[in-house]
């Protein structure tokens, strides 16, 4: 047991420890860049899901399954994303920089309405008839451009031109479903049909070749990023950042279009189960044929990226770098689920920098509709830094907790 006498000397050694980091930096506002000259490389990779958590994959013996009888959802979805890049900085002073940089990245997402949820858990013991559809999306961009960022006064501005190239995209589907039940006769009509689209920056098609600057090649689209900071109290900065801002437009000029339609066998009516009366004097229950026809031609479509904008803060209650909070809001238009889908951003960070040597993290993220659990650690050693962050996330707030889903961020920094 530790005695009065031991723990005055730990809280001395602990004042002292804080007054020594924040008399190291008796100036510091802002934390700077660590190099003058820097090359940088970034992985991010991210997947959730509302059904299966960690807890499901560690507990399975040979495979995970799923019972739709125990799941506590009255929807499903599913999101996954990755982004990768690097990038050449060169920061003559703590507020001026430039540099040029390059990556993809990319993200889908899945979703089945309620209706088939509640078939798929209960039955359809209700005998009601039932409709709905699917929601899909997913895009993939290559881009390259050029940052900066200066000050003017008080202020400090932030430019980010860049051209990207979108790698495939696929728009929310037609697919739809219909079970219909006739109470009269007892018979059940299942309707499906519909198709999906995907636009890509070659031609699919068996033997079209691997040319993606040949005949029908993408065009280059262009936009833009800015912000600007303000320091607005010692301890204060707020700032405000726009991405993605539309410049030119790029397109993709491939489409394959997958048609999927449920029929009577060797019919095209729709599917039909028989009444159980007639299953039982003697008919026997068909099985319906899935009918599935791939297209293929050079329709094109206009792709843009998704335009974001941001109102962010960073506070430091010492005055210095010791300890930030940084509080954000947003919102996120164009995204890959629906061109006039609009969704809310938030985040919230806590960070501790040590000596510029040590940085640790904790943070609580919403960004198009998935929420990020995180921590992150840090080891600058002034020619090398070394960055890794691990999270949790879901497509709702508690889900994020319990292990519905996972991220990986790691990132290297090499330079003098």
């Amino acid at each position: 047991m530790v005695n009065n006498r031991g723990r005055r000397f730990f809280t001395v050694i602990l004042f002292a420890a804080v007054f020594f980091v924040t008399a190291a930096f008796p100036a510091a506002a802002q934390e700077g860049p660590h190099r003058i000259v820097e090359v940088g490389f970034d992985l991010d990779v991210a997947l959730a899901n509302n059904m299966a958590g960690l807890g499901d994959v560690f507990n399975a013996r040979k495979a995970v399954v799923l019972d739709f009888r125990k799941l506590r959802v009255t929807d499903i979805t599913a999101w996954a994303g990755a982004e990768a890049g690097f990038f050449v900085n060169v920061n003559p002073r703590d507020s001026l920089s430039f540099g040029v940089f390059a990556g993809v990245d990319g993200a889908g997402e899945l979703w089945l309405s309620q209706d088939l949820v509640r078939l798929l858990k209960e039955g359809n013991f209700r005998t009601r008839s039932i409709e709905g559809s699917m929601t899909l999306g997913a895009a993939a961009f290559a881009q390259a451009g050029l940052n900066a960022a200066f000050p003017i006064k008080k202020l400090r501005i932030t430019v980010r031109p860049e051209v990207y190239m979108p790698l495939f995209y696929i728009p929310p589907p037609d697919f739809s479903y219909a079970l219909t039940m006739d109470e009269d006769t007892g018979s059940i009509t299942l309707a499906v049909g519909g198709g999906a689209e995907l636009y890509s920056a070659m031609s699919l098609e068996e033997g079209a070749g691997m040319d993606i600057f040949g005949s029908g090649a993408p065009s280059i689209g262009a936009d833009l990023s800015a912000g600007v900071e303000y320091s607005l109290l010692p301890k204060w900065d707020v700032g405000l950042t726009l991405t993605h801002i539309p410049v030119v437009p790029s397109s993709l000029n491939h489409r394959a279009r997958i048609s999927l339609e449920l029929t009577k066998k060797d019919s095209d009516e729709p599917y039909q189960i028989d009444s159980i009366y007639d299953s039982l004097t003697g008919d026997s229950l068909t099985l319906p044929d899935f009918k599935t026809k791939t297209t293929y031609d050079d329709r094109s479509l206009t792709v843009l990226r998704p335009l974001r904008l941001d109102l962010f803060a960073e506070y430091r209650p010492l005055g210095i770098d010791l300890f930030t909070v940084r509080p954000n809001i947003g919102l996120s238009f164009l995204t890959i689920y629906g061109g006039s889908h609009i969704s809310v951003n938030f985040g919230l960070e806590g960070r501790i920098n040590l000596l510029r040597c040590i940085f640790i993290g904790l943070s609580t993220a919403l960004r198009e509709e998935v929420w990020r659990q995180s921590f992150s650690f840090g080891l600058n050693f002034r020619a090398v830094e070394f960055n890794l962050g691990l999270s949790l996330a879901g497509t709702d707030f508690l889900s994020s907790f319990n292990g519905k889903g996972v991220g990986v961020r790691a990132g290297l920094r090499l330079g003098y």
